[in-house]
């Protein structure tokens, strides 16, 4: 029975023997459960050492292998650490924005210890402070940073920051009064080894006032040698980075033409805060703009349009840097392709050298089995005649033969011998030199340099060349020209006695082949932009031959078919690079 009596349990006397041996049963297993589990713990309990050890390794290789993912998930890169206690950022990321990030540069601790950012609100000049504390505070914690590669932070004891609004009616804390709070115990806590970042410094009181808190502050962190990074609206902070040593401005940057923060941090330029063109772009009526404008201290408007003027400058020269840039890299892919197109034209200059030399030696050959063949001959004709007399003569053949085959034989080895010829000391504008390398001849341009190189004209291209790679001409040493002109008038002559045109309607494909090789060659040399190849419509084998060939050759840019009234598809108009 329950104890309020309400209710009454029953059991048939049949269950009870039942009940008790099933409990009896139940209590056995849990006596075995715990024996079992002693006796394991008895075993394990011998290793202990080597279990908590392993324990230990494997939250180590867990925190590593955690870290790669997330460095893998962010592209984040390892960090420089520098003993001499200085900062620099390079393409930096905040690590939980997504999407199309704007990257931060920023340095501290070389040119100067204190940096303060200004700009118009929504700017990102709180991203930026939190960008560089996130990704310090990542740095010192062993993991990799979303940032370039080359940057590099320094060893730090503490990181101070004072980020937010602490106000609080439980505390009585103020706006004023929560930064006070935090900015007090960095100034008792901080030194050299520290990161101090402040936002707002100063905020919260009244505008004179606080900017002099402001500059007290930061003089104060200065002596102490901490590096800082400040954010503030206040004028007379600006004035005070640009005129106090180890001290910058930076700027967050605003389009004032599009009314949007374009989060670029700029180094060396004070910032305005654009308040009026945010205010007239969430609605405030154009009247009440102008007069605020009129309302500000002449002083004022003075500082705004001189940041707006070193803005524009710095604007102006970040345009023309960016336009060097882009110039030195076309120069730098022209310089490659030139030079590729140099050693194509070496290769297929040994290519043709090797293939002419072939054909002389078959030739050779030839001309040696003909006269095998006539002796032959000559001794069966001579059978039933004067047999001396005609093997005298056979003879006399075979021994012309053998003079002519070793004159080409000397010949061919001469031509694979580097010429030689006197190496000048110096050379005047127009004059004809060799130059053994190419194989080719070359009008000198201008006098040589302090480092002893001239500027060389080979057939279109300007080559500076040492003179000890040049040789002097004795074939033409008394045709030198005597101006540079001369030998500009000499390109032009050769572009004059090349055709535009090149008409081989009619011919096989392989002979076809081979004379549009030597036209393309000649006209490239001449300095030709375009040319014209008439092959005619007819099977169409030809056009797609040459097309074919087209693909492949280094000089050519691009190709198409003719228009109606250039002859259609019987003609292919081709562009040289």
């Amino acid at each position: 029975m329950s104890a309020s009596g309400a209710t009454v349990f029953m059991e048939p006397t049949p269950l009870v023997r039942l009940g008790n041996e099933l409990a009896a049963v139940r209590s056995a297993v849990q006596q075995e459960e715990l024996r079992i589990l002693e006796e394991l713990s008895r075993l394990v309990a011998a290793y202990y050492d080597e279990i908590r050890q392993d324990l230990e390794v494997l939250g180590e290789l867990d925190f590593i292998i955690a870290k790669g993912h997330f460095s893998s998930e962010l592209r984040a890169n390892p960090p420089i650490f520098s003993d001499e206690g200085y900062l620099v950022i390079k393409r930096g990321r905040h690590p939980l924005l997504k999407g199309d990030v704007v990257p931060l540069d920023i340095r501290l601790g070389q040119d100067f210890d204190c940096l303060v950012i200004t700009g118009p609100n929504t700017g990102g000049k709180t991203v930026a402070l939190k960008t560089i504390g996130l990704l310090v505070v990542m740095a010192q914690s062993g993991l990799h940073i979303p940032a370039g590669e080359g940057t590099v932070l320094p060893y730090l004891q503490n990181i101070f920051a004072d980020i937010g609004d602490e106000q609080s009616i439980e505390q009585s804390l103020s706006t004023f009064s929560g930064h006070m709070t935090n900015i007090v115990r960095i100034l008792q806590g901080a030194g050299k080894g520290s990161l101090v970042i402040l936002d707002e410094l100063g905020a919260g009181t009244d505008p004179e006032q606080g900017a002099a808190l402001g500059m007290a502050i930061l003089e104060n962190l200065i002596n102490k040698g901490a590096l800082m990074i400040v954010t503030t609206h206040f004028s007379e902070l600006k004035v005070f980075a640009h005129t106090r040593p180890r001290v910058e401005n930076a700027s967050v940057e605003f389009n004032s033409k599009t009314l949007r923060p374009t989060f670029r941090l700029s180094v060396g330029v004070p910032g305005e805060s654009n308040a009026f063109e945010i205010a007239g772009r969430l609605g405030l009526t154009p009247t009440v703009i102008d007069r605020a404008r009129g309302l500000l201290n002449p002083e004022h408007r003075e500082l705004s349009d001189l940041i707006r003027h070193l803005k524009e400058d710095q604007f102006a020269a970040s345009s023309e840097r960016v336009e060097a840039e882009r110039l030195r890299t076309e120069m730098e892919d022209l310089k490659e392709r030139v030079q590729r197109e140099k050693k194509k034209l070496h290769e297929k200059q040994k290519d043709i050298m090797a293939r002419a030399h072939e054909e002389a030696r078959e030739l050779v050959r030839t001309a040696r089995r003909e006269a095998e063949q006539l002796m032959r001959t000559l001794r069966e004709d001579v059978r039933s005649k004067d047999a001396q007399a005609g093997l005298e003569g056979a003879q006399e053949i075979r021994r012309r033969l053998s003079n002519l085959t070793e004159k080409i034989d000397e010949k061919i080895a001469v031509r694979e011998v580097v010429p030689e010829g006197e190496i000048p000391d110096s050379v005047e504008p127009g004059e004809l030199v060799i130059i053994p390398r190419f194989q080719q001849d070359g009008y000198v341009l201008t006098h040589s340099n302090s480092g002893g190189d001239v500027l060389v004209q080979v057939g279109v291209m300007k080559l500076n060349l040492p003179l000890k790679e040049l040789r002097r001409s004795k074939s033409k040493k008394q045709e030198q020209i005597q101006s540079s002109t001369a030998a500009k008038d000499h390109v032009i002559t050769r572009n004059a006695s090349v055709p535009a045109e090149f008409d081989f309607r009619g011919s096989r494909v392989e002979d076809g082949l081979r004379d549009v090789d030597k036209y393309l060659d000649a006209a490239y040399l001449a300095g030709m932009n375009n040319v014209s190849l008439i092959h005619g419509k007819g099977t169409g084998a030809l056009r797609d031959a040459v097309r074919k060939y087209l693909d492949k050759h280094p000089f050519v840019s691009s190709y198409r078919c003719g228009d109606y009234y250039e002859g259609g598809t019987g003609v292919t108009i081709v562009k040289f690079k």
